[in-house]
């Protein structure tokens, strides 16, 4: 029997190719009656342009070792927490994906696999940074979504659920 809704919790750090859209589809095709929803329902990706650089520690000049920073899975807010000074925000947060209804995004083929942003920069500084995250929303409560992105003020460690990939 065919059902009305799918409910997931299933995202990954990466919706675009990692277990969302696959769950909607599978979902859309196998589990839900045409009427049916899957929720949560719209997606949203965001980037911002990022400096990331080290520059001492204890006195001594680390600039160099920035060409082995690599931050797969970091958020943007522990290392401005951890690490004062290192980051820096270069641009303001711009929509690069939006999908409104999860469960109608039935192939590969309706997401485009490339796109062109035009991001100004709104800071000066050595841009050498990609922060991405991602945004749920299309929930029972029209109101509710998950915002996985960087505050403008850090938030303390223990009051933070984000989770960005920084893109060196």
């Amino acid at each position: 029997r065919e059902g009305v809704a799918v409910l997931t919790e299933e995202v990954g750090d990466d919706p675009l190719s990692e277990g969302l859209l696959p769950l909607a589809r599978l979902a859309r095709h196998s589990l839900l009656a045409p009427a049916g929803a899957f929720v949560p329902g719209v997606l949203r990706v965001y980037g911002m342009l990022v400096s990331v650089r080290t520059q001492q520690c204890c006195g001594f000049d680390l600039r160099a070792f920035n060409a082995f920073r690599t931050c797969a899975f970091v958020d943007l807010e522990h290392i401005e927490l951890t690490e004062p000074g290192v980051a820096r925000r270069l641009s303001a947060a711009h929509t690069a994906v939006a999908i409104d209804d999860l469960s109608a995004t039935s192939s590969s083929a309706s997401l485009p696999l490339s796109a062109t942003l035009r991001v100004p920069a709104t800071a000066a500084g050595l841009l050498n940074c990609l922060c991405v995250w991602h945004e749920l929303g299309g929930f029972p409560d029209a109101d509710a979504s998950l915002d996985f992105g960087p505050q403008q003020a850090p938030l303390p460690r223990e009051r933070r659920a984000r989770r960005q990939r920084l893109l060196m």
